[in-house]
């Protein structure tokens, strides 16, 4: 039970809290008025911090299949621990709001080797310990925005929202880079997003079927002003810490 005073909710009747404080001195009164207000704020912040979460699983596109993606059931070979223990140190660091950001770029020929699952496993470890972070894939995130723009081919609110939170959260996931269509609208949106995250120091995984020097060539060869693509490599090379090859056959089938 609670009632108003002076615009707040106390707990218990007033006939409580009279009784409760008239023994109190006018310090020990404040400090706990104070405390109590503490505690309304620490509920709000939860709050907000809950909400912020359950936005990223939303905003996240992993699906049943890699929704369970975890560290714990990735099958390690002598292909794949180098990359594995990178994704454990990235997500640690993310996970730890005094290490400075890390990122990695996660590449094979070969697919269905291990990329996508150890970029989840990054992403379900930091959201299971209240992380912010958001899986997506480069394709999913253009669909995503083009979903935002209305027949007329105005934008809507909701594509400023996307690269919006995609750009503050502690850490980014994108998988399968390098498939898209690399259009001019494309290249702009993945410079407004890249140099967003590098410019706030913010972590970003990068899973894809083409090294970095490929991927340079083939963005820089789109018909895209070659600036661009030769900025967005740029900076990738500088946020990701880690670059690593996975080698192998294909798991496909096997996990």
């Amino acid at each position: 039970m609670t009632f108003d005073l002076d615009g707040r909710k106390w707990p218990g009747t007033y006939e409580e809290l009279v009784e409760q404080y008239s023994s109190k001195t006018p310090e020990e009164r404040l400090a706990e008025r104070e405390r109590l207000n503490a505690q309304e704020f620490a509920s709000w912040r939860q709050q907000r911090h809950d909400s912020a979460v359950d936005m990223c699983r939303r905003l996240s596109e992993m699906g049943a299949r890699f929704a369970d993606r975890r560290f714990s059931n990735f099958l390690v070979d002598d292909g794949n621990r180098d990359a594995l223990e990178a994704a454990q140190v990235i997500a640690d660091a993310a996970c730890s709001p005094n290490a400075p950001s890390l990122g990695g770029y996660l590449w094979s020929i070969t697919p269905g080797i291990g990329k996508t699952h150890l970029a989840g496993a990054i992403v379900n470890e930091c959201v299971d310990r209240g992380t912010l972070a958001v899986f997506t894939t480069g394709v999913g995130l253009i669909m995503r925005i083009r979903d935002s723009y209305n027949k007329r081919g105005n934008v809507k609110e909701g594509e400023l929202d996307i690269i919006a939170r995609l750009t503050h959260v502690r850490l980014l996931a994108l998988d399968d880079v390098g498939t898209e269509n690399f259009t001019p609208d494309v290249g702009r949106l993945f410079y407004a997003l890249i140099n967003g995250r590098y410019e706030r120091n913010l972590g970003i995984v990068i899973t894809s079927n083409l090294s970095l020097a490929s991927l340079c060539r083939q963005w820089t060869q789109s018909g895209v002003e070659e600036h661009v693509g030769r900025k967005l490599v740029d900076r990738l090379i500088e946020m990701c810490n880690f670059k690593v090859e996975l080698t192998g056959q294909s798991r496909r089938g096997i996990a």
